[in-house]
């Protein structure tokens, strides 16, 4: 319906100003509830408190008890007074108020507003106010029907979830990563209701990209992290415990990432798994600590080498004081002047120089290796023995060493190749701290975890029996303040360049590795005791090997020797003759080949590992193996196994055997291979 000009003004219009404003004075009473209003009211704007009607023609604003209490302490006993109602509204409420009361009687629109009212005792109250006007024939309003309700604890409530909503958002636009929260549904369907905006920074997605479609976060998931993320999310959803798990992406632009995450999953009424998930970029850390590690890795081996440096002129005499015994008693062997009981005596002397320098060489691969060795059942009592001769070249003649086991035969649960460097970097600090000599003392025997709930209070020891050994020298010691340090990455007392500050933290490091740990007790003056806890074990039988094995006849068979070295050739092809093997030889692993391509058959392979040539010595064993499926192979090597990184690429069923060996190792090693199935 069209509206007359704001400046016209029929008889029974709203009172207005020059400006086309509605007046604000109104004369008001209290309504009497009569029972017409009141279903006029209901039947127009519903059921509702605080009923307001305002008669247009004679601008009288009539409110029942609620609104009355409301806009008067007293009640008025004229029947009315006239005031200013907009002064009674918020000051940033009266502008849209007054344009919509405008709107409805003027231009007919629906006059609904929601306002601040202040209350009778000043303050303010939030009000949702409707209403309806009635208009005569010629389109003037006559009279309007209104209620007035008060929403004030709705509105108090949805400000204070605004202001939640705020600092949610807030905290989770400025805080590093993302935070989600991720549904699994009891069909198996999987969703994520919410993602932060950091969200972008971690996956390179947007939030909008992510929601409600998972498989985009998974798809990211390094191939070779899959499994166990997949597992750590079931594992969580099926026991309902906290998930914690570290693992790598692969992200939109091809970068690789280390992402950590934690969330405590809850289950709903519906039996819906939900996770409120934590997600940072551990990135940065990770490389950090590789950059560390390889740091540490090459200290540590530039460590080995100076420990080698030491011990070399120590080697080199022990090595001519063994060949010199061998050539002098070989040479007496050769002199045809002497006894038989003597030539036997001779070669017994030859046979022990021959045992000292593979036990002398034994320890020097061990020092040498590079690997990383599982860790095995080991002697005690074996571990101190052979690492107090190598240490006679590392300890100079004013220290005194002393090894203090008990009776009872010990055994340890470690990789004796790191255990070896431990006591050997322990062993270089207790004589640095001895200039002027001293005594070194080691020590060991077996305690329980219960009798060392104090050995470390912070990481107390797993319950079990452990090898307590310990290192004590009689030094310059060390005060409290000190020992604090010395376990730190880097810290030495040394001078510069003669230490890297690495090697009590890696000794530490190593015993908590082994499912133990490390103590330091000290004073000024009284010397240092560093104590490694290791785990126990079983004790093994004498498996040294001097110890002699059976051996058993067995039949004559064709015998495959590929060995380079022209002396131990020959002595291997005298020994394998002599056990009743026909015996076929090659000096390197083609000549192998060739043999065996030229259609030889032999039963058993004898083979060095390195030898010289483009073919090598796993290349030939594989060759062999295909055309020969039950071939048995024996490597010879001079090699630990697990030292040798051609060893991997070999089957586990050969055997393997380290130089130098006897012939009575030698011949119960092919006993053992032509009995087996495989």
């Amino acid at each position: 319906m069209a509206t007359k000009p704001r400046t016209q003004r029929a008889p029974g219009a709203p009172q207005q100003d020059d400006a086309g404003r509605l007046d604000t004075e109104y004369a008001y009473r209290k309504l009497n509830p009569d029972k017409l209003d009141r279903e006029l009211a209901t039947r127009v704007l519903g059921q509702q408190d605080g009923l307001w009607i305002l008669d247009v023609a004679s601008n009288t604003l009539s409110v029942d008890g609620t609104l009355f209490e409301i806009m008067e302490t007293v009640e008025p006993t004229s029947g009315s007074r006239h005031f200013d109602i907009y002064s009674r509204l918020h000051p940033d409420d009266v502008q849209h108020v007054r344009q919509a009361l405008e709107r409805h009687l003027i231009d007919r629109e629906p006059y609904r507003v929601l306002m601040r009212f202040r209350h009778r005792d000043g303050h303010y109250l939030w009000v949702r106010s409707r209403g309806q006007a009635t208009w005569d024939d010629d389109g003037n309003p006559v009279q309007m029907i209104g209620v007035m309700h008060d929403v004030s604890d709705a509105v108090e409530l949805r400000q204070s979830l605004r202001d939640s909503e705020d600092r949610f958002s807030s905290i989770s636009h400025s805080m590093p990563g993302a935070l989600f929260r991720y549904t699994r549904k009891a069909d198996g369907q999987d969703t994520i209701d919410y993602l932060s905006p950091g969200c972008e920074q971690v996956w390179e997605y947007a939030a909008e990209e992510l929601e409600h479609d998972p498989s985009k976060l998974w798809n990211t998931v390094h191939p070779d992290d899959l499994a166990d993320m997949v597992e750590s999310v079931n594992d969580s959803a099926d026991k309902l415990a906290p998930w914690v798990h570290a693992w790598r992406i692969v992200t939109k632009s091809g970068s690789e990432k280390w992402l950590e995450g934690r969330g405590t999953p809850i289950r709903t009424e519906k039996g819906d798994t939900v996770w409120h998930t934590m997600v940072f970029d551990r990135t940065e850390r990770v490389r950090a600590q590789q950059a560390l590690q390889q740091q540490k890795e090459m200290l540590h081996q530039s460590q080995k080498l100076a420990s080698l440096g030491r011990i070399a002129g120590g080697v080199a005499h022990d090595f001519n004081n063994l060949l010199a015994s061998i050539l002098g008693n070989a040479e007496m062997l050769l002199d045809d002047t002497v006894s038989d009981e003597d030539r036997h005596r001779f070669a017994t002397e030859i046979e022990r120089a021959a045992y000292r320098g593979s036990a002398l060489s034994q320890q020097l691969l061990a020092f040498g290796r590079r690997a990383h060795l599982k860790p095995s059942t080991e002697s005690v009592r074996t571990i101190l023995e052979e690492f107090r001769g190598m240490l006679a070249r590392v300890i100079p003649e004013n220290i005194e060493v002393a090894v203090v086991l008990p009776p009872k035969p010990l055994a340890v649960f470690i990789d004796r190749n790191q255990l070896d460097n431990a006591l050997l970097n322990l062993s270089i600090n207790a004589r640095d701290a001895m200039p002027d000599g001293g005594v070194l003392t080691f020590s060991a025997r077996q305690v329980s975890a219960d009798a060392l709930h104090n050995f470390d209070p912070a990481e107390p020891l797993a319950p079990g029996d452990y090898i307590e050994l310990s290192v004590k020298d009689s030094g310059v010691g060390m005060s409290a303040e000190l020992r604090e340090k010395v376990v730190e990455p880097f810290f030495t007392t040394k001078p510069v360049g003669e230490g890297s500050g690495l090697g009590l933290s890696m000794v530490e490091g190593y015993a908590r590795q082994s499912g133990g740990g490390m103590q330091i007790c000290s004073t000024p003056g009284g010397g240092t005791t560093i104590t490694l806890m290791l785990p126990a074990a079983e004790q093994l039988a004498d498996t040294s090997s001097t110890a002699v094995p059976d051996v058993r006849e067995t039949r004559a068979v064709r015998v495959l020797l590929a060995e380079d070295n022209p002396a131990v050739q020959s002595v291997l092809r005298q020994q394998l003759e002599s056990f009743g093997h026909e015996v076929y030889v090659a000096d390197d692993a083609a000549t192998a080949v060739a043999r065996l391509d030229a259609g030889l058959e032999p039963e058993l392979l004898n083979s060095d590992l390195i030898m010289p040539g483009p073919v090598r010595g796993t290349d030939l064993i594989r060759v062999a193996l295909e055309k020969l499926p039950d071939l048995k192979v024996i490597v010879l090597s001079g090699y630990h196994r697990e030292s040798a990184a051609e060893s991997v690429a070999l089957p586990k069923s050969i055997t393997w055997l380290q130089k130098p060996v006897t012939m009575a190792h030698l011949r119960a090693a092919i006993a053992d291979r032509l009995d087996s199935s495989a």
